[in-house]
């Protein structure tokens, strides 16, 4: 199930102070398996910091709910970049323009891991995976890394889903097995009251 939101309902979400499970998205966010977060390449970089701070507030805010459910870590996210074929250049051609945006790829990877290393994240970080995509390509009518990046989407997300339930298989049969000494420990208990002499066969 994909859940495609607003780019008002998410801004309400980033802003939010508080991580309120009862609303629309942040319920569908507190159930996923993966997470997408859209951000437009041409974005300047002061305002792409402040994005960044808010994006990571509202992550802090996430990840403490996620681990007082105790939810599994490494939930996958990614950080895409949109519209990348508005900051394609005149002059360029499409080798160039793919290069130029693996450069840009990394500092804002960089930049985003340096955001989230001054956050004092809870138990289970995000593994978080940055894209750069485009509807069309320069000179071309084709999209870019658009099905590459619903690919490893699906994958990280179906690989959180095995992790889930077996943490919780797990889980269970840890439970099972503790249920199953309790009662052991209490046949034993019962045993040895009942074989315990009586006062009066002590006195005798």
């Amino acid at each position: 199930t994909i859940v495609d939101t607003g780019g008002k309902a998410a801004a309400d979400v980033l802003a939010g102070a508080e991580f309120d499970v009862h609303d629309p998205v942040p319920r569908a966010l507190a159930d996923a398996d993966s997470v997408i977060l859209a951000i437009d390449a041409s974005t300047p970089p002061n305002d792409l910091k402040l994005q960044f701070r808010q994006t990571v507030r509202f992550l802090e805010a996430w990840q403490t709910r996620r681990s007082t459910a105790a939810t599994v870590g490494g939930l996958p996210g990614f950080l895409v970049l949109t519209k990348c074929d508005l900051v394609a250049r005149p002059d360029e051609d499409a080798v160039q323009w793919a290069r130029n945006l693996d450069n840009l790829k990394k500092r804002v990877a960089e930049l985003f891991d340096r955001e989230l290393d001054n956050a004092a994240m809870s138990f289970g970080r995000i593994d978080v995976r940055v894209h750069t995509t485009a509807v069309r390509r320069p000179n071309a009518d084709e999209p870019y890394q658009v099905d590459e990046l619903f690919r490893d989407v699906f994958a990280g997300a179906e690989a959180y889903r095995r992790r889930t339930e077996k943490s919780s298989q797990t889980l269970q049969g840890s439970l099972v097995g503790l249920g199953g000494f309790a009662v052991l420990m209490a046949l034993l208990l019962g045993w040895y009251f009942a074989t315990q002499p009586t006062l009066d066969e002590v006195a005798l």
